[in-house]
């Protein structure tokens, strides 16, 4: 078994844990997502509005932004916030489909 870097991540902090006991209790450990696949009791804590989509990641640590969600739900849940991310980064990253400027020289003198 390899270490760690020992460095600590969000979901591993002490505050983390009580908000997600916080909001599993509030919710009746029900899950709030009920996808397809949902087994109804939640373990896990979902941002309802996704982390990454807030300036400033400590905003989006309120219980008002979470519900709670069972390990399916929350697992596809987050699988397609990672495709649609994706999807915005590419879209973003392509170049420009009109067409080229040089294609339209040889047509401009071109009457007939």
């Amino acid at each position: 078994m390899a270490w760690g870097t020992g460095a600590r991540d969000r979901t591993s902090t002490a505050a983390h844990k009580a908000r997600t006991a916080r909001v599993l209790e509030r919710d009746g450990y029900q899950c709030q997502l009920r996808g397809p696949r949902c087994v109804g009791h939640a373990t896990q804590n979902d941002h309802i509005k996704n982390v990454k989509s807030f300036a400033n990641e400590a905003e989006a640590e309120h219980d008002d932004n979470c519900q709670a969600a069972c390990a399916p739900c929350h697992l596809e849940k987050t699988a397609r916030e990672g495709v649609a991310a994706r999807q915005q980064r590419r879209s973003r990253l392509r170049l420009p489909q009109g067409r080229h400027p040089g294609d339209l020289i040889g047509r401009a003198g071109s009457g007939g």
